[in-house]
């Protein structure tokens, strides 16, 4: 049988194969030079060691010297005959081809390491580096070894501030110069600012410069080379300190070790390194590990055990040392306490670990029941406050259930007994208050009312009724006032009766009346009264004043205690006290004024003298008083194009003429004016309109006695409205940064847009029209916001960084405002620097979650990002201490398409609100991919356009998307390296009868080509297409 001069597919699988692997050359070598050193260099190993690899490298010489010198690709020709074609790419193919054997040895190697429960990630990076791959295509290649528990160990990849180098360098300079450290050096103490300190490197350069001649001063030129870069920033400071203050019992002993020729360190010392960074550094128990690992790796040091381990500290204050976790230990290595421990709510035994560390039981944490019985005693103190309302009790009882959610589950739990009784306790204070309140509804407020009317006898009744029903109610308030007035006007009284055994009547009047003054209806002050009547009032007039009738009278006699009652009756005057309708009691002036009165109507007035409940006889009006009135609240409506009044109309009228004049003078009388047609009793509307300002006079006619009487008139100008329309289609989109904001509409009408924001959300008229002079009351809560013009309907505007607001949309002219329903904006930041790692049927998503985050929360969607999380249905939530310990979020998918947005959840004073939309960088795609093969035929033209055919294949059915036939010489390994000439239409593979597959074919006309040489190669057209292979064969 003939030698192959080409590999066979069986072949091209071996890597032992690839000619960049067996030839020792780097898949990014293109030099073509170096590539044949290399094959001659290896080719002559050849005849020293024969093996079945060498001798089939030897049969494929002309191969291999074609694709890795002449960068040939081996295929068919126009004519069916096959050939190399120089130059199309041959030896990127082989480079692709090496990589994909790399990848897979580095993954392979990178599972092997991972079998020890961790995998560092300064090892991800060294394979990469060997095998010419990404430390992101390893990590998707054991994604799925990650995502089952094995911890990656971030010892590198953070940036260091400060060389390792400068340390050693530093420690010989500060021998030099005779110095503790670089505090010492610079003359400043630990306190100075770090500009301070980077200003003063300078100065001492200055100064070392001068003289920089001895090794003094030359080594403390070269410290302040190093001094400018420790206090080039906080950050490198920091890394600075954490050395300085650690050196001695970490730096000193890895050093040690590593000068000693010794690699590796054992758990004892590890432990004991990183309790020193977290007491000397102030660092916490993961910041110690990372700085520590970045250590050993400049130092070379590794840990003795491959183990995976898990870096724990005593929760024990008095303690607070790590220790590796060991599987079922349950007492501090450290101190002999326990790691076990009855769970203060549930009793049930956990782990204790952290004081933040959650009852796998129930739930609730050790730090919570001080947290729990700080708020219990709150409930307690608030229940007995009697001034607190249900409101305020109910809050502080929700802040005691928000500490420890889901305790309802467990109902026979410490805190869930607790809130049980704390909502029956404010139950029964509810009850209590309810019947209070009863109690206050039926006495207390009379008593309030009696005691300002000074009717303290009577008070004094209520008060025993009162008792009779809850002697318990306190009502010594009521009590000392009521004994107090009933004292003072005994008193007064007693006085009163001696005047009246000596026969006083003027001092007996006098002293009863003071005791009423005190207290209106003391009996005994009332019954000396009784036997003096006093005077009627003498002289009534009564005064037309427009929508009203106002009387004065004259008095007479003695005025102590007298008051004064006025009576009306219509149509006749009254003939006694109780002939007439009481419209006013109690007067202590001779005047008064009726407001009720009705026109057309006429009225009699009576006013007569009270003292101690004795009256006199009854004064009366000589005329009835009639009253024709105008209309009343006549305001202008919101009609455009057109003047609308409305009224209220009095009562009686029998008509409402208004006539019209243009301009903002009114008319004075009928004749100075037109008569507006179509007024009635509720308004009018003026569409005759010749000028936007029209003043009108309104009369109201009636008929009194057989006759016509009008009223005064009302006299009003208005201006024509031009209604703003109400903003259309608004929308608010992105402008850049997370505050930065577009908002758009459609093109405003009749005003200009304005933008107000509101930290609530405030009901207002939205869509009304309003007068723009009641805008700055009736809208006083909310902010105007700058804004830059870029459009009549398009606006940029920013609001303050980490923030929600409410945005209240506005158009207005110089008449009228309109408002738009608010939309919410959401600046604040939940997660930022995001990355996904997909990899079949789950993603890792990785970013800085917000300080602050509760919660993580990914929205999936099939279809498009989502901008609301209320309205999601498939959320995928996780904790910000999961986000942080597990060092991103995964997420099991199913393969399609998939539209995940990140949103942070925040928990502010009880208030549950959400980060602004964070989509990830790239939509995520998981279907499984689907080889379609295909056959294309074609003879190429230079003289006439020509055709081509293209025969499709695949094992399942599916739709072909659009395929875009470029052509080029050599053929185009992309859409960039030659001409689209023709895109074929997308098509549905189908099943062909009696044949196994699904088939799709299609014939595409195309222009001449520019060369017979030219060749056609197949994209697809939407670079998005990725679960879709297409595979070249001769034949379908």
């Amino acid at each position: 049988m003939a030698v192959s001069k080409i590999r066979t597919n069986e072949e091209l699988q071996n890597p032992d194969l690839n000619y960049f692997i067996a030839f020792n050359i780097e898949p990014t070598e293109t030099n073509v030079k170096k590539i044949e050193d290399a094959l001659n260099e290896k080719r002559k190993s050849f005849t020293r060691t024969v093996t079945a690899t060498s001798t089939r490298l030897n049969e494929l010489k002309d191969d291999i010297n074609e694709i890795m010198l002449n960068d040939a690709v081996y295929g068919q020709a126009s004519d069916g005959s096959f050939s190399y074609t120089p130059k199309s790419g041959g030896r990127k193919q082989e480079a692709e081809a090496a990589k994909k054997f790399y990848l897979a040895r580095a993954i392979k190697m990178a599972e092997s390491l991972c079998q020890s429960g961790y995998i560092e990630d300064i090892k991800i990076s060294e394979l990469a580096k060997r095998f010419y791959v990404t430390d992101k295509e390893i990590l998707e290649g054991i994604a799925g070894l990650l995502s089952q528990g094995v911890e990656l160990k971030k010892v590198v990849g953070v940036k260091r501030e400060i060389a390792f180098a400068n340390f050693k360098k530093m420690e010989d300079h500060l021998r030099t110069v005779g110095k503790k450290d670089l505090y010492d050096f610079s003359g400043l103490p630990e306190t100075a600012t770090t500009s301070e300190l980077l200003a003063k490197q300078e100065a001492l350069y200055t100064e070392f410069s001068k003289k920089a001649t001895d090794a003094k001063s030359k080594g403390g030129m070269d410290l302040t080379g190093i001094g400018k870069v420790v206090f080039k920033s906080d950050a490198a400071r920091k890394e600075y300190d954490v050395y300085r203050k650690t050196k001695v019992r970490v730096w000193d002993v890895l050093n040690n070790f590593s000068s000693s020729g010794l690699s590796t360190i054992n758990d004892k010392v590890f432990i004991e390194c990183i309790d020193a960074l977290r007491a000397q550094a102030g660092l916490s128990p993961e910041e110690a590990e990372k700085e520590l690992y970045a250590y050993m790796t400049y130092l070379k040091i590794s840990r003795e055990s491959t183990a995976k381990i898990k870096i724990q500290v005593c929760p024990y204050p008095e303690c607070g040392k790590s220790f590796i976790s060991q599987q079922g230990s349950r007492v501090c290595p450290n101190c002999g306490k326990p790691l076990e421990i009855k769970c203060w709510n549930c009793g049930e035994p956990m782990a204790f670990v952290s004081i933040s560390q959650a009852c796998p039981k129930c739930g609730i944490a050790p730090q919570n029941q001080q947290q729990f019985d700080i708020a219990l005693k709150e409930f307690g103190t608030i229940l007995k406050t009697p001034s607190a309302s249900e409101v305020e009790i109910a809050k502080v009882l929700n802040q005691l259930e928000n500490i420890v959610p889901g305790y309802e589950q467990f109902p026979d739990s410490f805190t869930s007994k607790a809130i049980h009784t704390a909502k029956e306790q404010l139950e029964k204070k509810k009850k209590d208050d309810a019947a209070r309140d009863k109690i206050n509804e039926k006495y207390v407020k009379e008593l309030q009312r009696l005691i300002v009317n000074k009717a303290f006898f009577e008070a004094q009744q209520l008060i025993k009724q009162l008792k009779n029903e809850d002697p318990t109610y306190n009502t010594k308030t009521f009590d000392d006032k009521i004994e107090s007035a009933l004292k003072n006007s005994q008193q007064m009284v007693d006085v009163a009766q001696k005047a009246l055994q000596s026969n006083d009547e003027t001092q007996a009047v006098v002293y009863a009346s003071k005791a009423l003054e005190v207290c209106c209806d003391f009996p005994a002050a009332i019954q000396i009264l009784k036997s003096y009547p006093p005077k009627a009032p003498c002289n009534v007039v009564a005064h037309i004043v427009r929508n009203s009738v106002k009387l004065d009278w004259q008095v007479t006699g003695d005025q102590n205690a007298i008051t004064y009652t006025v009576i009306r009756k219509i149509g006749s005057a009254p003939t006694n006290v109780d002939d007439g309708d009481i419209m006013e009691k109690d007067l202590s002036i001779n005047t008064f004024e009726d407001v009720s009165c009705v026109s057309a109507t006429a009225y009699y007035y009576g006013i007569f003298a009270v003292r101690g409940g004795v009256v006199s006889s009854v004064s009366v009006t000589k005329d009835a008083s009639v009253l024709f009135m105008d209309v009343k609240n006549i305001h202008q409506e919101k009609v455009g194009d057109s003047i609308k009044a409305t009224w209220q109309a009095p009562d009686n009228v029998k008509a409402i003429e208004v006539y019209k004049r243009v301009g903002v003078i009114p008319p004075s009388v009928k004749e100075d004016g037109v008569q507006l047609a179509g007024s009635n009793l509720n308004g009018f509307h003026d569409t005759d309109l010749t000028d936007d300002k029209n003043s009108y006079l309104v009369i109201c006619k009636y008929e009194y006695l057989g006759k016509e009487e009008y009223s005064k008139g009302i006299k009003v100008s208005y201006t024509r409205f031009r209604l703003p329309c109400l903003l259309q289609n608004i929308a608010i989109t992105s402008a850049g940064t997370a505050n930065e904001f577009h908002f758009t509409c459609d093109q405003p009408n009749n005003g200009t847009v304005k933008l107000y924001t509101s930290s609530k959300n405030i009901e207002f008229a939205f869509g009304e029209a309003d007068d723009l002079s009641n805008f700055a009351q009736k809208c006083r809560d909310l902010q105007e916001i700058n804004v830059s013009v870029i459009s009549g309907n398009k606006l940029y505007f920013t609001i303050p960084e980490a923030s929600i607001l409410w945005l209240y949309p506005v158009i207005a002219n110089e008449q009228l405002y309109v408002m738009s329903q608010p939309i919410l904006i959401n600046s604040v930041v939940g997660i930022e620097s995001i990355t996904a790692i997909s990899k079949n049927d789950s993603v890792m998503i990785e970013g800085a979650l917000n300080a602050n985050a509760r919660n993580l929360i990914a929205v999936i969607s099939p279809d498009s990002f989502v901008q609301s999380i209320e309205k999601s249905s498939d959320k995928r939530t996780c904790t910000a201490d999961t986000f942080r310990n597990e060092k991103g979020l995964y997420i099991s998918l199913k393969p399609g398409i998939h539209y995940i947005t990140l949103f942070a959840e925040f928990n502010e004073g009880g208030n549950v609100f959400y980060s602004r939309p964070t989509p990830l960088p790239e939509v995520i795609d998981n279907r499984e991919k689907t080889v379609v093969q295909y056959a294309l035929t074609y003879t190429v033209s230079t003289s006439a356009p020509y055709k081509t055919k293209i025969d499709f294949k695949a094992d399942v059915p599916l739709e072909l998307p659009e395929i875009d036939l470029v052509i080029g010489y050599p053929k185009p390994l992309s859409k960039n390296n030659g001409v689209v000439i023709a895109t074929v239409p997308s098509g549905q593979l189908k099943k062909k009868f009696l044949k196994s597959g699904y088939y799709y074919s299609v014939e595409q006309k195309v222009e001449r080509a520019n060369s017979m040489k030219d060749k056609i190669a197949l994209f697809f057209h939407s670079d998005s297409e990725k679960h879709i292979q297409l595979k070249p064969v001769i034949k379908i």
